[in-house]
């Protein structure tokens, strides 16, 4: 994540060590080690922080995740795949959904639209396919 530098706040590592801006712009890793950010408690660095938070950058990330949930009728029932989709970056996305489920003939929502870090479920339809046993 990239966020705009200020000389009222500062990353550390997780060591606790200074990790200095480069030039205008500070790059918080997102990995499993901890990095924080700490203002130097003038008035209003808190809130300029958080505005920095906001309006950060994500960026090296699959954009969303998804979690496909488990069908609850037989294929020649036609039932509906529920696509559970979180757009995991902090600004809105549109994309196509594009969906292939080998031997099955399915409608998928096609355009899609997500706001910041929203969690949504989107139908599947199947509409045909082999059944096997």
């Amino acid at each position: 994540m990239t966020i705009k530098a200020d000389p009222s706040f500062s990353l550390f590592d997780f060591y606790g060590n200074p990790v200095p801006a480069k030039g205008n712009k500070i790059e918080i890793p997102l990995s499993f080690q901890g990095y924080f950010l700490r203002t130097d408690g003038s008035k209003g660095s808190f809130e300029k922080l958080k505005k920095a938070l906001a309006n950060g950058r994500i960026e090296g990330y699959e954009p969303v995740e998804i979690i496909a949930k488990d069908m609850v009728k037989r294929i020649d029932g036609k039932p509906v795949v529920e696509l559970q989709i979180t757009n995991i970056l902090n600004r809105p996305i549109t994309g196509v959904l594009n969906l292939k489920i080998e031997g099955l003939d399915i409608k998928a929502p096609g355009q899609i639209g997500m706001k910041a870090n929203e969690t949504t479920t989107f139908p599947v339809q199947v509409l045909s396919g082999k059944v096997t046993r």
